[in-house]
């Protein structure tokens, strides 16, 4: 049975989902998710709470994901590195993923300065091998389900559950993104 790569975006003290993925995880006993979490809306108490659920993966969605284009703000390295540090500083995170997928080559470069691996939206699929710590592209290679912690894109978690439930066998498996990202051997 091919695993399932579940993920959820927008995760923050505003707008949460816990309750919904506690849920399927009582209903598929292999559930795993990762959670792309907005650093700079999520206190850390939150973040700790998080930390320990050994079946969630924690990325990072930005930082205060205000504008979608927010990275676009951060003109140089060193400012964008600058924000990175702050936001990686407060919590621990294995990937980076941009709002509404508006990815900046700086981006990137913290990333890899970082230890993380980044998603990518599958136009940028070219940005791959700017990637050291590898990337991953939604669907590339493994079947999915994406939603958001709140009504964004008609896929919101809290509105889907009872769907989400009927989807699959209870002993479907479940993999984080991070089991899906490419690496990069070229470098």
């Amino acid at each position: 049975m091919e695993p399932i790569v579940f993920d959820v975006d927008d995760f923050c003290n505003k707008w949460m989902c816990l309750d919904s993925l506690f849920k399927l995880k009582a209903h598929y006993r292999k559930f795993k998710a990762t959670l792309f979490v907005i650093p700079l809306q999520t206190n850390p108490g939150l973040f700790e709470e998080l930390a320990d659920i050994q079946w969630l993966e924690l990325a990072m969605h930005g930082f205060n994901h205000e504008p979608n284009k927010e990275l676009e703000a951060y003109r140089t390295q060193k400012n964008i590195d600058e924000i990175m540090s702050k936001a990686f500083e407060l919590y621990q995170f294995w990937g980076f993923k941009a709002p509404g997928w508006h990815i900046t080559k700086e981006a990137i470069q913290s990333c890899n300065d970082m230890g993380m691996w980044v998603a990518l939206h599958q136009n940028d699929v070219a940005l791959g091998s700017l990637c050291e710590h590898g990337y991953y592209i939604c669907g590339d290679r493994f079947q999915y389900w994406h939603g958001h912690t709140h009504d964004v894109c008609g896929n919101w978690i809290d509105a889907k559950v009872e769907e989400i439930l009927k989807l699959w066998p209870e002993n479907q498996e479940f993999m984080f993104v991070s089991g899906g990202v490419k690496k990069n051997f070229y470098k």
